[in-house]
């Protein structure tokens, strides 16, 4: 399942233009990516500010950035059913695993042979 898609934009106005007033989606939250988590991810040195707009149905997170960034933080948000094995799987066929700590979890992303970037979470249970 599809939980969330990441985009790059170049400000705050923009973002609010395109997913509020032309489809409808309010911003619900906003929070910064440090410098560190960006590089370790995105490979780009660099704090973000990321925009959440959420309808409770579809929720873009816009990553303000001024520069150009034909993909840096384009990436999907997936949900699947054992986290682990996809790992497992993931690194058998010698593609990217990136883990990265936060706080007191984990965020765990993938890349395929393509380039193309994948946040990856488990189903919750029960």
């Amino acid at each position: 399942m599809v939980t969330h898609l990441g985009v790059p934009c170049r400000n705050k106005e923009e973002a609010d233009r395109f997913f509020t007033t032309v489809l409808g989606l309010p911003l619900t939250r906003s929070f910064q990516v440090p410098a560190a988590l960006s590089q370790a991810i995105f490979h780009t040195a660099r704090a973000v500010d990321v925009l959440v707009y959420d309808d409770g149905t579809t929720r873009i997170e816009a990553f303000v950035t001024p520069e150009h960034a034909p993909s840096g933080y384009a990436h999907a948000g997936l949900q699947v059913d054992d986290l682990a094995e996809v790992i497992n799987r993931c690194t058998q066929e010698g593609l990217e695993c990136i883990i990265v700590p936060r706080g007191e979890k984990q965020l765990h992303f993938l890349r395929d042979s393509s380039g193309s970037l994948f946040e990856v979470t488990e189903k919750p249970r029960g």
